[in-house]
């Protein structure tokens, strides 16, 4: 059980990690400590899911295996963002330009 939690922590933050992704000014700035702070949490509850429940991570079943998944659908998930607010980027100077050739 204690694994479970650790994963549906890990996917809780991934995906609310992604939705304040879209908020945020620095983008290279946020991906990196993003990046950094998913990979600490994710080796911070393992552990403690292992000292809780004294099982290791490949005696629990698949979890290794959800783990993975976990992760690759987090780095995809924060690339999508990340393709989404340049896509908004690129309109936006286009509406601007349009804007501005009104306006001449």
């Amino acid at each position: 059980m204690p694994w479970v939690i650790a994963l549906a922590m890990i996917l809780f933050f991934g995906l609310v990690n992604c939705v304040f992704a879209l908020a945020t000014d620095n983008v290279q700035k946020y991906w990196f400590q993003s990046i950094i702070s998913y990979a600490s949490l994710a080796v911070s509850l393992c552990l403690i899911a292992w000292a809780i429940s004294g099982v290791a991570m490949d005696d629990a079943g698949s979890i290794r295996w959800i783990l993975t998944v976990f992760t690759f659908g987090y780095l995809v998930l924060l690339s999508i963002v990340n393709l989404i607010r340049f896509f908004v980027w690129i309109a936006e100077r286009s509406d601007a330009k349009k804007k501005d050739a009104e306006n001449k």
